[in-house]
């Protein structure tokens, strides 16, 4: 997840939360897990600077960076080579390349049963459902009800319950 942290007059900053990666090498599954940051801007030309801190399979933590490269992508897409010896004899070396899922529009209705129905479009990436009875906190809550696919939509119902409720959609992160 990227989340703004700052800027300054030349970069934006961004604190990178819940890296979670599975690459096979030689028929094994690896598991990568960790955090970082993300800078990107400049004066002339555009720079990024990828900075992670790595745990592969439950190992130790290990530093991986791009240093301050130049970009030719246009943000919130990421292209570029982190490394944890600059790319420099043995090293190891993870090419990102990371853009935004777009979240599927929700649509809520009330069934003739006083149920609410919340559906979405089918998609290749996962959303998980969340609801919340504030929109002035941060409290979201997971529907564990499973969606059920009718046609090419996914598709929830939920009694109504009495007072305010919010419904959103949010990456799952898998």
């Amino acid at each position: 997840m990227l989340t703004p942290s700052g800027s300054d007059p030349l970069f934006n900053t961004y604190t990178i939360t819940d890296v979670h990666w599975t690459f096979i090498n030689n028929g094994t599954a690896t598991v990568v897990s960790g955090s970082g940051t993300y800078k990107v801007g400049g004066e002339f030309a555009v720079q990024q600077e990828l900075s992670l801190f790595l745990q592969m399979d439950g190992g130790e933590v290990e530093h991986f960076d791009s240093g301050l490269v130049t970009t030719s992508n246009s943000f919130p897409d990421i292209n570029v080579s982190i490394s944890t010896n600059g790319q420099y004899c043995y090293d190891t070396v993870f090419n990102v390349s990371a853009s935004p899922t777009p979240v599927p529009q929700l649509y809520v209705g009330i069934a003739s049963t006083n149920s609410v129905v919340l559906s979405w479009a089918v998609s290749p990436d996962p959303f998980i459902l969340q609801e919340s009875c504030d929109l002035s906190t941060t409290n979201w809550t997971t529907v564990t009800n499973t969606p059920a696919v009718k046609g090419q939509q996914n598709q929830v119902v939920l009694p109504i319950s009495p007072g305010n409720r919010y419904y959103r959609l949010r990456p799952s992160g898998n």
